[in-house]
């Protein structure tokens, strides 16, 4: 037979208070939310956006955001993946201190 342990012995207390605080904050953010959260109007900045949607004469909504108002971060993003492939093409090439006469001793064989 086995012998069973208490319950301190099984849980630690100090993990069911945090579970009984993770617990009060989930019911209090969703009391807040179905309070006031439902009822507020809405007026946000994704209200400006579908306004706007007929001035950009894309496709959808979505297309309006990433397209008109996203394209410089958009841009920076492909920038960034440029540079890091070109790097990477370097660095399996032989980097940047490699010469033409050195790269081609090691890819020519010797006579």
């Amino acid at each position: 037979m086995s012998r069973r342990l208490p319950l301190r012995k099984r849980f630690r207390v100090h993990t069911l208070l945090l579970i009984a605080l993770c617990g009060w904050l989930l019911m209090l953010h969703l009391t807040l939310l179905l309070n006031h959260g439902l009822d507020a109007p809405s007026n946000g900045v994704g209200d400006l956006y579908l306004a706007r949607n007929s001035e950009t004469a894309s496709a959808n909504a979505v297309t309006t955001v990433v397209v008109s108002y996203r394209g410089f971060d958009t841009l920076g993003e492909v920038t960034v993946l440029f540079l890091a492939a070109t790097g990477v093409g370097m660095l399996f090439a032989g980097g940047l201190g490699a010469t033409p006469a050195s790269r081609d001793r090691h890819n020519h064989p010797m006579k």
